[in-house]
């Protein structure tokens, strides 16, 4: 048996004595504060996977900004397409009108001239 006399007494025999330094440690602690390195392995393994699975959803939502960018370009080309087209069938349509336009005065010259006798003005 070791004698403790003094302060150095007491720190050597901790140092040198395992189950004493445990047995002074369950006297001093808590049991909240003894079972923390315990808990915090646990609270690590919990973290670990956590992070895991942040980075695969982190992963996952790179790639959906990816695609998303990706259709959002395609999209707007479309469009760009569209109004290009928009353009091309305003263009044919004022000329298709302008066509109708002429036919309709020709048809009503013809008819204007169908109306009329032969040899009359």
């Amino acid at each position: 048996m070791t004698d403790i006399n003094n302060q150095e007494d007491f720190l050597r025999a901790l140092e040198e004595n395992p189950h004493f330094r445990e047995a002074v440690r369950a006297l001093i602690l808590s049991e909240e504060v003894l079972q923390l390195p315990v808990r915090f392995t646990a609270y690590m393994i919990r973290t670990d996977a956590f992070m895991e699975q942040a980075e695969a959803f982190l992963a996952d939502l790179l790639e959906f900004n990816r695609q998303q960018a990706e259709f959002n370009r395609k999209v707007t080309e479309f469009m760009a397409d569209q109004t290009d087209f928009n353009r091309k069938v305003e263009g044919f349509m004022e000329r298709a009108e302008s066509l109708l336009s002429q036919q309709a005065e020709f048809n009503r010259q013809l008819l204007d001239r169908f109306d009329r006798p032969e040899g009359s003005n």
